[in-house]
């Protein structure tokens, strides 16, 4: 397997100040997809000491995320984030999983190395 980079810039004065990855389970963005056979997901990355939030949408958040923040250092670490923990999360009318970062301007990046289903 190979390694996801995920690189930019959060740049001042735009009006959103958030860049990252998205996933759309459905075949359309933000249509519904029942993801609850699984129990939640595994994701290996680094962070370089930023955080990145994962994002979980569903129609039950009305569009607002369930968020989970993640940070490293520069090593690689495995972080379990399990549906159950995510109470405004519905699984079963999954929209989106996204892997973000935001707030103040400046340069990121990090890595994914691994996204998997909890069974």
């Amino acid at each position: 397997g190979g390694v996801l980079e995920v690189s930019g810039e959060l740049k001042p004065g735009a009006p959103m100040t958030w860049a990252g990855l998205a996933h759309y389970p459905a075949p359309s963005p933000f249509q519904p997809r029942d993801l609850s056979p699984a129990k939640g997901l595994r994701v290996t990355l680094r962070t370089h000491g930023d955080t990145v939030m994962a994002q979980f949408f569903s129609r039950l958040g009305s569009f607002t995320p369930e968020m989970q923040p993640l940070k490293t250092g520069e090593e690689w670490q495995t972080f379990d984030l399990p549906f159950a923990s995510l109470p405004v999360f519905a699984p079963s009318e999954a929209t989106a999983l996204l892997f973000v970062v935001s707030g103040k301007p400046r340069t990121f990046r990090f890595e994914i190395r691994a996204i998997e289903w909890l069974r």
